[in-house]
């Protein structure tokens, strides 16, 4: 009789479970209740994209959206008030840092994120959704929320 799970399906069965407990454990968001269903859509949405990596075994290959996952992260971020390090958001984008690095160049020289020195260690940035990218997140979400 065959498996009827693999080590694959099982490993993402886990990344997706894993989620869901965070989902629960998430902090409270305050705001307006589109806020707040935004924040989890975002969450959801940077989740699904590294459970479908893990599922199909290709991390940064065939479903690369660099910019797209440090926007979603920023947003999350921002709802969390956490703040976000360029290394983190290299992280999050699931590419090499040198790619991250010249998406991050992009979206700020396009104004969707700012980048501010850290007042503390000159070594070390951070980022945030710029108002233009959080309006822009947001026109996202509403449109979304109508498909």
């Amino acid at each position: 009789m065959e498996t009827l799970i693999n080590g694959a399906e099982l490993s993402a069965i886990n990344v997706l479970e894993q989620a869901l407990m965070q989902l629960r454990l998430s902090p409270k968001i305050t705001g307006s209740e589109a806020t707040r269903s935004n924040y989890y859509l975002a969450r959801t949405m940077y989740r699904e994209r590294r459970a479908r990596e893990e599922i199909f075994g290709c991390r940064g290959v065939l479903f690369g959206e660099p910019a797209w996952d440090m926007l979603l992260d920023l947003y999350v971020a921002e709802a969390e008030g956490k703040r976000v390090s360029v290394s983190s958001a290299c992280i999050a984008a699931a590419v090499p840092a040198t790619t991250a690095l010249r998406w991050i160049d992009s979206l700020t020289r396009r104004g969707f994120v700012d980048r501010t020195n850290d007042p503390v260690d000159r070594r070390r940035s951070f980022l945030s959704l710029s108002e233009k990218g959080t309006k822009a997140m947001e026109l996202f979400f509403q449109a979304r929320a109508k498909l």
